[in-house]
């Protein structure tokens, strides 16, 4: 039996949790409060041992300037991208969305194409976001992308989730911006 879960106070939740089909919280809950209200995490929660089929997941990746303007491994414009979701045998990863939230600092990234998008192994299952709308831009940015609405989207088994730009953005002399990537993603078995 879980934990009592006191949300009499405004809290900031963390983590992994469950849902059940009314839209209720069951599990995995962790929390911050003030003086008042208190959470604790249920006998039942999901870990990152135990993640049920399907549940829906979440992971924050930060864009670095380096990350943004490099081309070798684990920056935007390397062939795999930058990986926010790793291959799991056995294991199909499912894209849901993203919030791309910049944070623009001193310049602006020059080049680039307007190709980021969000890949599932090489396939592109989001649609591309515009240079001049997010990391080519002169101020703060956030934006959001879903899952391409086509049919038929092939999907392969142990594969990763990556952020890609097929085209390399420049750095000018003086850009720091970054860029943190809030995906959604679920996991089934292949």
């Amino acid at each position: 039996m879980g934990k009592g879960v006191n949300f009499s106070s405004p809290l900031r939740v963390d983590g992994v949790t469950r849902i059940d089909e009314s839209g209720n919280i069951i599990g995995g809950i962790t929390a911050t409060a003030g003086s008042v209200g208190t959470a604790e995490l249920a006998d039942d929660a999901v870990t990152s041992a135990k993640i049920d089929p399907g549940v829906i997941q979440s992971v924050t990746v930060t864009l670095t300037p380096t990350m943004i303007v490099g081309t070798d491994a684990g920056d935007l414009a390397h062939s795999a991208g930058v990986v926010a979701v790793a291959a799991e045998a056995g294991k199909i990863h499912e894209f849901i969305s993203a919030v791309f939230s910049y944070d623009f600092g001193t310049a602006a990234y020059t080049g680039g194409g307007d190709d980021l998008v969000i890949r599932q192994g090489t396939t592109p299952v989001s649609a591309a976001i515009a240079k001049a709308d997010l990391l080519c831009d002169t101020e703060d940015d956030i934006a959001y992308v879903s899952a391409l609405a086509a049919a038929d989207i092939k999907l392969t088994a142990n594969s990763t989730i990556n952020i890609f730009a097929g085209t390399a953005y420049t750095q000018p002399g003086t850009a720091a911006g970054t860029c943190k990537v809030h995906i959604l993603y679920r996991t089934v078995a292949a």
